[in-house]
């Protein structure tokens, strides 16, 4: 995932750009013969092209968030005034306004490279993470705090480096997701590296730093406000999974929610449960212990089959408690040209084992239903990096990096079945680069947000009318 964006193009020759060197390559073949439906009468706007002014940042990986006002935020992973990206702020009349420049070179006790979405609390305050940067450039947590007066600077600061004086062993090392807070203000987030025993990554709680003023035992601070507690370390065990590329998902119970991109015990990824440790201090049979927390594995995705494979993107819950998400790969039937990801439905197992239409296996406690596969039919989007959002009436939207009418990505929906068992239906809402040059933006890696009209906005990596990404809106 780590590259020189001051060196990219938005040649489409590289569009699978992010994929790390060794992953599997395009898979042959056909899950669920669903035929896309044709792109509807959807219009598709984009509210700002970057590049479009001097110092601007350029490439967005990471999606968008809104505040009450109209206005969006994000951040852009190369250039801005010192070359190393940019937090923005765009407001409803378009008007882009750059927050912050990350003033850093490599070596430095600074951050840069960013891909995980910003986080906003009640206060207007961001935070978010950077894969790289720090010292000794392990990613770091970092707070964006809002003017106390209009006009003013937004002042940044570092409230946790990774690999730092604790050592990416004890700390983990490049968080490529973003964060979220709890109730009490406590942040959330995964590493995509280090950890101990296993060393695949971690599961990181960011705390407010307590009254005594020392942080408690277990935990790690950078001399900051805050302080550090690895919740989870993979890679533990035969079964667990490794790489967590996307962040955590809290229920009202406070257990964590997410995804890991390789191993489990088939070796294409899983999905996990964390849960704190009982009572009694004893982790519960089949679970894996942590640091105070219990892992379940949900599900381990299986390649060669009729399954998705390695989830880059997280999980959603809905009011049920049944999981959704997204993989970049599979699935394979070794019958027909497709392999380019899937989306699937996680349910918990009912007694008497999963019903019609969905299945499971060894180490995985949750039943799996493959909803729909990407690649299934000519003209349709391919490999989600992103993950899905989910409406009132349990419609599902996404974004696909690659495929589309054009191979440049789409934006899709997805519609349950009127009857259960039946199919979802997939409709593709918008093929990027359908204007000339691609102007209208192209490959986009990150997901949606959506307003209460129903319309969808994101980012896309390439494209626009300097071809350095887009923001966009798609109307219905």
């Amino acid at each position: 995932m780590h590259r020189d964006r001051k060196n990219t193009s938005a040649d489409n020759s590289c569009s699978v750009v992010l994929v790390s060197c060794g992953i599997l390559r395009a898979m042959l073949s056909i899950v669920l013969l669903i035929a896309p439906q044709p792109a509807h009468a959807q219009t598709e706007t984009v509210l700002y092209s970057f590049g479009s002014q001097s110092g601007d940042g350029v490439y967005p990986y990471a999606g968008l968030i809104e505040d009450s006002k109209g206005n969006f935020y994000g951040t852009t992973s190369n250039l801005g005034a010192n070359g190393f990206g940019t937090v923005f702020e765009l407001s409803p009349t378009r008007t882009e306004t750059i927050l912050y420049n990350f003033p850093t070179a490599p070596g430095s006790p600074f951050d840069y490279f960013f891909e995980g979405t910003l986080l906003m609390d009640k206060k207007g305050n961001l935070y978010g993470t950077t894969y790289d940067g720090g010292y000794p450039e392990g990613g770091t947590v970092y707070e964006l705090a809002k003017p106390a007066k209009k006009g003013g600077s937004w002042s940044e600061s570092l409230l946790f480096t990774f690999g730092g004086d604790q050592g990416a062993v004890a700390t983990g090392v490049v968080p490529y997701a973003g964060l979220i807070m709890d109730k009490e203000g406590n942040l959330y987030s995964t590493t995509n590296a280090g950890g101990v025993p296993g060393g695949g990554g971690t599961v990181f709680e960011m705390t407010p730093l307590p009254a005594s003023g020392t942080c408690p035992a277990g935990s790690y601070s950078d001399e900051t406000d805050w302080c550090e507690n690895e919740l989870y370390s993979f890679g533990d065990n035969s079964t667990d999974g490794i790489y967590p590329y996307s962040s955590v998902i809290t229920d009202k119970d406070g257990n964590l929610y997410g995804t890991d991109y390789a191993y489990g015990y088939y070796y294409g990824g899983s999905v996990y449960e964390l849960s704190p440790v009982p009572a009694n201090g004893v982790c519960p049979p089949g679970t894996t212990a942590g640091n105070n927390w219990c892992e379940t594995l949900l599900y381990t995705f299986v390649p060669d089959s009729a399954d998705g494979i390695h989830p880059y993107a997280g999980v959603i819950m809905d009011s049920k408690g049944n999981l959704y998400g997204t993989t970049f790969w599979g699935a394979e039937t070794f019958t027909s040209a497709s392999g380019y990801g899937a989306a699937y439905e996680l349910s918990p197992m009912p007694e008497g084992g999963c019903p019609a239409g969905s299945s499971t296996n060894a180490y995985s406690a949750w039943c799996e239903t493959i909803i729909y596969t990407f690649g299934s039919q000519s003209g349709d989007g391919e490999n989600p990096y992103a993950g899905l959002i989910r409406d009132s009436k349990g419609d599902l939207y996404g974004t696909t990096y690659n495929g589309g009418a054009n191979g440049y990505g789409t934006v899709f929906e997805l519609s349950p079945p009127a009857k259960k068992g039946d199919s979802w239906t997939e409709t593709i809402l918008y093929n990027f680069c359908s204007q000339q040059s691609c102007v209208d933006g192209g490959n986009p890696v990150a997901g949606l947000i959506r307003d209460k009209e129903g319309n969808l906005y994101g980012t896309t990596q390439f494209g626009g009318a300097n071809g350095e990404g887009t923001v966009f809106k798609v109307t219905p």
